[in-house]
């Protein structure tokens, strides 16, 4: 009860971000049917692998060392390439050299939350009537609720396949020193454990991020790296049928306020 009283005498405190980045999107794509095996469709041979923009945000609060957010992010690769070969592909077989309009969309949508354990942060005493710390090492834990979709359109053909996942979330932050202007953080998510959402199978889910962040009179602005891969797959009876495998990274940047 105590820890509890604490926890809610404390200010929490708002963040906004928007985030735009620069994605290199890579993927694979089969629709089958119970009469026919469907056979992969891949990124390159659609002519779909060139860099796109990505637009993106983030809410967060926090609450002491609880930080709790909402994030959302999108995409759109686009290509027009031509198959090398015979695709058999729902229920039907695509002849060879069959011109592609591909479009694939993305979306992500996260609720999470993490908490944050102080590992190294020194005293140094008060300067100026300002507590002054020296350099502070911290972990972030915690687990997120992530509902994906991915909307493929290939001209002769189409699949959707998503879900609701959950997926553990860690990342460890630095800060270099008082006052906290400047950080930087490196986290991991998803740790390739497999979840199922319906007749949906999550496999192999993982992210990376690095990112350097700087703050200033209630604003902040970062530049980081991002990789995001996921495999998804659709039973029906007992067979896999449909597949999405997918893999973007590529450079974001940030900008957000605090209050």
């Amino acid at each position: 009860m105590i820890v509890l009283l604490l926890f809610l005498l404390q200010d929490p405190v708002i963040e906004i971000e928007a985030r735009a980045a620069i994605v290199g999107p890579k993927f694979r794509l089969r629709d089958g049917e119970p009469s026919l095996k469907g056979e992969s469709v891949f990124s390159d041979e659609l002519d779909a692998e060139g860099d796109v923009f990505s637009p993106g945000g983030e809410v967060a609060v926090r609450w002491g060392d609880e930080r709790f957010a909402f994030e959302y992010w999108s995409l759109t690769a686009e290509g027009d390439g031509a198959l090398d070969e015979p695709k058999p592909w729902g229920g039907a077989v695509v002849p060879a050299g069959t011109v592609s309009d591909t479009e694939v969309f993305f979306q992500r949508v996260e609720l999470g939350w993490t908490h944050r354990f102080d590992l190294y942060r020194p005293w140094k005493g008060v300067v100026d009537g300002d507590p002054e710390w020296g350099p502070w090492l911290w972990l972030n834990a915690g687990l997120s609720v992530e509902w994906m979709v991915v909307d493929a359109d290939l001209g002769f053909g189409s699949t959707r396949l998503g879900g609701v996942f959950p997926t553990p979330q860690a990342s460890l932050g630095f800060r270099p020193w008082s006052p906290d202007w400047l950080e930087a953080s490196a986290g991991i998510g998803g740790f390739f454990v497999p979840f199922k959402s319906g007749d949906t199978s999550c496999l192999d889910p993982i992210e990376y991020t690095i990112e350097l962040k700087a703050r200033a009179e209630g604003f902040s602005f970062s530049l980081g790296y991002n990789l995001y891969h996921v495999h998804l797959e659709e039973q029906a009876n007992h067979v896999d049928e449909d597949v999405v495998h997918l893999r973007l990274r590529g450079l974001f940047f940030t900008l957000g306020v605090r209050f």
